[in-house]
């Protein structure tokens, strides 16, 4: 009875935990854990028509066991009070779906009228153990599994894996299956098997999967929670040396609306928008590559004539091109967001075949000698645009002094 009443428990904690309207508050964890238990605690069940509270403390003190109706009057409460009513709110909702889900499955599974018929002097049959294996006629084996089910799958149909029964769950809350996955081809028994966000192709025995009921976009949605994917809306800022990706950081705003700083990971870096954002920002064509193929690049456009560009020429060099940790530790306001230049101008080739070129500061009152990769990922900004840019003179060197040192 006990075991029973804990795995009837973990089916609700698991419909709490994978209810979207409350993903993005387990932060606050001990609050929410007390408002469960009280709401278990407080569920009248449909079969005894009595709650737990009731049966360890009785019917007297009901009233005391009452929580009392939800407002959301943030004038007349505390900021704290405002958040548990709101949780509160949240998870009662969430409670009454999970509940009567488990009410519709039970009545489905045994209507009211059947609950139970017998009478006393009623002849009844008493079925096999389903745990113990019955002696099974030679004759009837091949009739045990008709061919037309041995795989029934087709390419292009949605399917679910289901979890290794001889594995433990990561923690018992884990659903039970896995995926959407797509039907690629069939084999006999194995399933070729396409994750529909991820694209990797796995072979699987027709005996782990189930059907995934549902249209595409669903399944979208379902298999990017399965693998904790999230639809990226745009990449804002970077930070870090993109000679060095491992160590470099994006900002990235998702389609909740959150915007998060990220490590580089080949996740991100294979969305569409990461791809749009490095092509927009010149000194990030590396990313657009493999370390490997980014560093044939970068040797290459140092082999080549220096082209686009001549002497005489005014340029804006965003202030990253002094390095990335030069760059971090000035603290600049909202400095990944905006672009802080300084005025440079090319003064002569160094050497005849263009391979180099001088590029002059007078801010920091040297010169510098640039290759064709230096020139494309920051020397080609000939004009100032005020609505994007800061320019970094003396005066603004004056307010930001460690510029200079």
């Amino acid at each position: 009875m006990v075991e029973r009443s804990h795995r009837e428990l973990l089916r609700f904690l698991q419909g709490l935990v994978h209810d979207e309207r409350l993903q993005d508050s387990w932060g606050d964890i001990e609050c929410y854990m007390m408002l469960i238990q009280f709401i278990l605690n407080d569920e009248v069940s449909s079969e005894t028509g009595l709650s737990p509270f009731q049966y360890v403390f009785g019917t007297v003190d009901i009233p005391y066991f009452r929580l009392g109706e939800l407002t959301m009057d943030e004038s007349s409460a505390a900021g704290y009070v405002s958040i548990l009513n709101e949780n509160l709110q949240k998870i009662r909702a969430v409670a009454m779906d999970v509940q009567r889900k488990i009410q519709d499955k039970r009545k489905s599974a045994t209507p009211t009228h059947t609950l139970n018929e017998y009478q006393p002097g009623d002849l009844v049959l008493l079925p096999l153990d389903p745990t113990q294996h019955k002696a099974q006629d030679p004759r009837q084996a091949k009739s045990a599994t008709p061919a037309h089910t041995l795989n029934e799958y087709q390419p292009g149909d949605l399917v679910l894996l289901r979890l290794d029964p001889t594995q433990h769950k990561p923690n018992k809350l884990y659903p039970r299956f896995k995926g959407p996955y797509e039907v690629v081809s069939t084999y006999k028994a194995d399933v070729t098997c396409m994750h529909v966000v991820m694209r990797f192709e796995v072979v699987l025995h027709m005996s782990w999967l189930k059907p995934f009921f549902g249209t595409p976009e669903q399944a979208y949605r379902v298999a990017q929670i399965d693998f904790n994917q999230y639809t990226v809306v745009a990449v804002i800022a970077y930070r870090g040396d993109p000679e060095v990706r491992s160590r470099m950081e994006f900002q990235v705003q998702f389609e909740d609306g959150s915007l998060l700083w990220l490590p580089w990971s080949q996740d991100i870096a294979s969305t569409s928008q990461f791809q749009l954002f490095c092509e927009q920002k010149p000194q990030l064509f590396p990313l657009l590559f493999s370390a490997a193929m980014a560093k044939s690049e970068r040797a290459r456009l140092k082999r080549i004539p220096i082209e686009g560009v001549s002497p005489g020429q005014t340029i804006y060099v965003d202030l990253r091109a002094w390095g990335s940790d030069f760059y971090d530790e000035l603290n600049l306001p909202n400095c990944y967001t905006t672009m802080y230049v300084v005025e440079c101008s090319y003064v002569r080739w160094a050497g005849r075949r263009q391979l180099r070129i001088d590029l002059y500061c007078p801010l920091f009152q040297s010169t510098y000698e640039w290759s064709a990769y230096d020139v494309h990922c920051y020397g080609r900004v000939t004009e100032f645009d005020p609505s994007t840019m800061v320019l970094v003179d003396a005066a603004f060197c004056q307010q930001y002094p460690n510029i200079l040192l």
